[in-house]
């Protein structure tokens, strides 16, 4: 049978309402297809963009940039006459008391006439070093009002080796020390920022240059100018700490030990901090302990972290992955 018409030729009310409903049936499953397609190719492209890395134990440093003086027992020797500094040992040698370690060549009177020479002998046993500065009568460790004498300007170096073996000078000028490179030195430290309390009481700090680690025992404390001053007494120190007065170094504030990963790594939920590891392709939160963060970086512990266990290190797109 046909479809029911009206008296104009049109299809009756029932008709339309039917061909409507069907129409409007088929958008709807049109509409839910594209979203299910939707849905799972932002599935697939989160996952795609998901970013993995292996877990590993390390340690953070947080690093306070610091400058301090290098106080030593060195003893200065000067000249016995006018003339030219012969050296007769290489600065940086050891050399015991008596041993002849320069000598001074004079002019001779008269043209023609040969000069004189005297010999410069180490009065005590030592290392020999042409960095005479001025201050080694006014710097020694030990003294009471080492923070006020460290404050003291440096004077002009009087003679520094620079490869020459031959210097000009007069009688009674400071042309050569003897530094003990045998006993501590003491290092008068300031951190203008300051260090945080507690890494300021430990017995031992540890300096840093050019990526070595001298260890340091703290044997006074003090602030200044909204900075902390210390004063480190060390033992165990390289060459450099013979050849120098003023150093820029860093001190180690605080350690931490642990896996470490990037902050943004971690992802609260559950009202705590944890971590998606990957175990295939699903990835599953844990909760971690966070022990400490440095820079941008994290370590952090948990009973389901192991090494070489994979991580997500941008866990935002798993919204995209279907978390």
């Amino acid at each position: 049978m046909g479809r029911a018409l009206t008296e104009n030729g049109r299809p009756a009310k029932k008709g339309r309402l039917t061909t409507a409903i069907r129409k409007f049936v088929l958008f709807a499953a049109g509409m839910s297809i594209l979203y299910l397609v939707a849905v799972q190719g932002l599935h697939w492209a989160g996952f795609k963009m998901i970013e993995t890395s292996t877990l590993g134990r390390g340690e953070l440093k947080k690093m306070y940039p610091a400058g301090g003086i290098i106080i030593r027992d060195e003893t200065v020797i000067t000249a016995p006459a006018d003339g030219e500094l012969v050296m007769l040992v290489e600065e940086g040698d050891r050399v015991r008391a008596g041993d002849s370690v320069a000598e001074i060549k004079t002019a001779g009177a008269d043209p023609g006439v040969p000069g004189l020479s005297a010999l410069v002998s180490a009065t005590r046993t030592g290392v020999v070093s042409l960095g005479v500065d001025g201050l080694e009568g006014l710097l020694k460790p030990g003294q009471a009002d080492i923070f006020d004498a460290a404050r003291l300007p440096e004077s002009p170096t009087r003679m520094k080796g620079d490869g020459s073996r031959q210097l000009k000078c007069t009688k009674g000028q400071p042309v050569l020390k003897i530094i003990d490179n045998l006993s501590p030195l003491m290092i008068c430290v300031r951190v203008p920022g300051g260090l945080p309390p507690e890494a300021s009481k430990k017995g031992d700090v540890f300096i840093v240059r050019e990526g070595r680690e001298t260890s340091g025992r703290i044997v006074e404390a003090g602030s200044y100018d909204g900075g902390t001053q210390l004063v480190l007494e060390v033992s165990n120190y390289s060459e450099e700490y013979l050849s120098v007065r003023n150093m820029s170094m860093e001190l180690v504030g605080e350690r931490v030990n642990g896996f470490i990963v990037p902050s943004d790594a971690l992802a609260v939920k559950d009202g705590g901090q944890g971590l998606y590891l990957m175990d295939r392709d699903e990835a599953q939160w844990v909760p971690v302990k966070v022990d400490g963060a440095v820079d941008g970086s994290s370590a952090v512990s948990g009973a389901d972290l192991t090494p070489g266990g994979r991580y997500v290190i941008n866990p935002r797109w798993l919204i995209f992955a279907g978390d």
